[in-house]
């Protein structure tokens, strides 16, 4: 009977295994039927990097109005360092903001996690997954894998 190897455990043949995410980005959406993209800015004290109102057109009429804040990093730095970032551009009187928008609107973080690579990872620390559920905001990730 013969080996089949699917994995060489030579890391020269193998290059790309493991190690941190080699781009990420993360976006705080808000969405809701009234929602005026002025006045979110307004009330957490940030600038949408893409917002519209309902109906307008972009392609096709949007069906609710949608708010939006983008940031990106690289490797070495990964959605740990992203959500840094974004919860200290916020700032307190931000969070506080957020925490009543997301019992109007739907709120979101979403992540896209770009590898170059496979079995790439990243962890998320206490600290932040407790200012995520403080927020009120559901959390997704969308990972690609690019050769």
């Amino acid at each position: 009977m013969s080996d089949i190897v699917l994995f060489s455990t030579n890391d020269a043949a193998r290059p790309g295994i493991g190690g941190p995410i080699d781009r990420a980005s993360l976006t705080l959406a808000i969405y809701g039927e009234d929602l005026v993209p002025e006045e979110i800015s307004q009330r957490i004290g940030l600038d949408a990097t893409r917002s519209f109102r309902k109906g307008e057109k972009s392609g096709r009429a949007a069906e609710r109005g949608g708010w939006c804040y983008a940031i990106d990093t690289v490797s070495p730095h990964g959605p740990e360092q992203l959500l840094q970032q974004f919860f200290q551009a916020l700032g307190g009187a931000g969070v506080v903001a957020l925490t009543g928008l997301s019992r109007k609107y739907e709120v979101q973080l979403s992540f896209v996690l770009r590898m170059e690579g496979y079995n790439r990872g990243f962890e998320i620390s206490p600290a932040s997954a407790q200012r995520i559920a403080s927020i009120g905001a559901s959390v997704g990730f969308s990972i690609y894998a690019e050769e």
